[in-house]
């Protein structure tokens, strides 16, 4: 059941038996994929160290409690041609990977940055997108025209700790199930602030209501 943004979502419940517990959001990923290759569901996951967490006001999950908040968390799959495969003459062949909180993808991992897919509206001590809600049923797309300016660009990056850095001419803001990235420049792919390698194709699909995180 997705839930508006201001909305307050969750119940504390009893821990339970086959709760998997990982150290940060990216190890969050890895496992969701691996659960998710293998049919394993229903997902339960408490992760220690997350910034999913600051949607919640938390800092993360407090596993010295037998009692523990739970909430229901979209997905967002990131379908992907990584550039070995195309140097290997196997351009149909695809990566994926599920994450619960960010991706970005540019030339670096924040001034060079391109596009922003978002479930929540934090990545570290940004606010980048400011409508987003990880339980929504919806993706939040940030895009950093390539005319925008260097100067611009920092001075928006700055006021994003504030999320007053919308409305912007020269940065798009929207909501979607599905999105597809211009990957023409064979950027880099970072999910969860991790760097996943050079691109050639990128396609970013929500996930509604695909994991029960536990705090």
């Amino acid at each position: 059941m997705t839930i508006k943004k201001g909305r307050e979502w969750g119940h504390y419940s009893q821990r339970p038996s086959d709760l998997q517990v990982v150290a940060d959001d990216f190890a969050a990923s890895e496992k969701i994929t691996q659960l998710f290759d293998a049919s394993i569901t229903p997902i339960n996951l408490a992760i220690v160290h997350s910034v999913m967490a600051r949607a919640l006001g938390i800092k993360g999950a407090n596993l010295g409690s037998s009692t523990l908040l739970k909430t229901q968390f979209d997905l967002i799959q990131a379908i992907f041609t990584p550039v070995e495969n195309r140097a290997a003459k196997n351009s149909d062949i695809e990566s994926h990977r599920y994450f619960v909180g960010n991706a970005f993808i540019g030339k670096s991992r924040l001034h060079g940055v391109r596009v922003g897919v978002m479930n929540s509206s934090f990545d570290k001590k940004r606010d980048w997108a400011p409508r987003a809600h990880p339980n929504d049923g919806r993706l939040d797309v940030i895009e950093f025209q390539e005319r925008i300016k260097f100067r611009q660009r920092m001075v928006a990056i700055r006021r994003m700790k504030s999320g007053t850095h919308l409305p912007h001419p020269n940065i798009r803001y929207h909501q979607a199930t599905e999105y597809s990235a211009d990957c023409s420049e064979v950027p880099y792919l970072f999910i969860e602030g991790q760097n996943v390698g050079r691109i050639s194709s990128c396609r970013f699909v929500i996930v509604p209501d695909a994991v029960s995180l536990y705090w």
